[in-house]
């Protein structure tokens, strides 16, 4: 047995039951431990948060952990702790790009974290609304719902083999308008407007291999004469390239053509994502009408989405298809009034607002590395 593992189960054994859930002493201390390593900066690294219960120990409140999280200047008992254009993996070293037609409260700087957080609720008895928070906070990170012990070996197998499998780090997109254009980004992604409705930075944690980010924009143009080409947007694409170990930027610059002679078409691939988009406000919507114990408020918002995408020209799309089954399950969920609504609609709110699965069932953005971590975990069970 390797020392570090012996090291860990003693640790484990050592463990008493006290009847409370310290949940950001333990945060808190994974943080400062994995920031203090001494591996090299972009090394691939990430806290997995574990729990079945509420905190009622130490910091409870989602912003005041988060921000305790990006500062680690918060004192806990007596120990002070100071401290579409679509993307994937295939354009690392590329440049190519499509174009697609990306909501998330202002704010002025944005922690560019070299690891993750990925939180893991189990059964019935957690705060989701914190989990997803603290989760959300690490761009990457997402948040996992366990509903029954059987899923916990292939929820962590499904977490593990995304991490096994990162491309590309501390990733940074520079949406930077052409001449008069304005722009608006319609996904809910952390982003910094440098100039409002002109330059915008989004930030991505991390992209894992086979895994595609989507940013969805609205574009307002001036009018002019009818040209071929008509620039819209400037792109700007950082990245730590962590197969080669090198800081990259690739340049691209997105137009259409702007005459008589082009017929107004849908992109069904453009489709798709703004559904998602949809799909993912209308979750998290419809979440928060649940906290305030609004629930027809809540159906309505969802059956709305449902409405919309069933009116999509994407609607025969297995993608648009799995949306709505997503949607009317969420709707199923709210209309029982438990705890376990909220579960289920946080959990696939950032699913679909990452595009990353998280939880053991799903297909919806599995891939070949995930899949293959989660049959070797069910092998083991066998």
């Amino acid at each position: 047995m390797r020392l570090e593992k012996k090291i860990a189960l003693d640790a484990i054994k050592r463990m008493t039951v006290a009847g409370n859930t310290f949940l950001s002493g333990g945060l808190l201390e994974a943080v400062r431990i994995i920031r203090s390593r001494t591996a090299p900066f972009n090394e691939v690294a990430s806290v997995l948060l574990f729990t079945d219960g509420h905190a009622n120990k130490g910091i409870s409140d989602p912003e005041q952990l988060v921000e305790a999280i990006s500062t680690l200047n918060y004192v806990e008992q007596p120990t002070t702790y100071s401290v579409q254009n679509t993307f994937s993996d295939k354009d690392l070293d590329k440049q190519n790009t499509t174009v697609v037609n990306t909501n998330t409260n202002n704010q002025d700087t944005l922690q560019d974290y070299p690891f993750t957080i990925y939180t893991f609720g189990y059964q019935k008895n957690h705060n989701a609304t914190l989990l997803r928070r603290i989760a959300e906070y690490s761009k990457s990170g997402v948040y996992f719902f366990i509903e029954h012990k059987d899923s916990i070996a292939e929820s962590f197998a499904d977490c593990l083999g995304g991490l096994l499998s990162v491309v590309a780090q501390n990733i940074n997109i520079t949406v930077k308008v052409c001449g008069d254009n304005e722009v608006k980004i319609l996904n809910e992604l952390q982003k910094v407007e440098v100039i409002p409705n002109k330059e915008i930075i989004v930030k991505f944690g991390d992209i894992q291999s086979e895994e595609s980010k989507d940013i969805l924009c609205e574009i307002v143009v001036p009018a002019i004469e009818p040209t071929d080409e008509f620039y819209l947007l400037e792109w700007k694409i950082e990245y730590f390239n962590v197969l080669n170990l090198t800081q990259k930027e690739l340049f691209i610059k997105t137009s259409v053509a702007r005459n008589n002679n082009t017929p107004p078409e849908i992109n069904i691939n453009v489709d798709m994502q703004y559904n998602r988009i949809i799909t993912a406000k209308a979750l998290k919507e419809a979440e928060e009408a649940r906290q305030n114990r609004k629930f027809d408020e809540g159906k309505q918002l969802l059956e709305a989405a449902v409405a919309q995408l069933e009116s999509s020209v994407s609607v025969g799309t297995e993608y648009t298809k799995q949306l709505i089954t997503d949607l009317k399950q969420a709707i199923q969920e709210l209309g029982t009034r438990k705890e376990e609504g909220s579960y289920y609609m946080q959990n696939v709110y950032d699913k679909h607002n990452k595009q990353r699965s998280n939880f053991s069932s799903d297909v919806t953005y599995v891939t070949s590395k995930k899949a293959q971590k989660k049959f070797e975990s069910r092998k083991k069970d066998d």
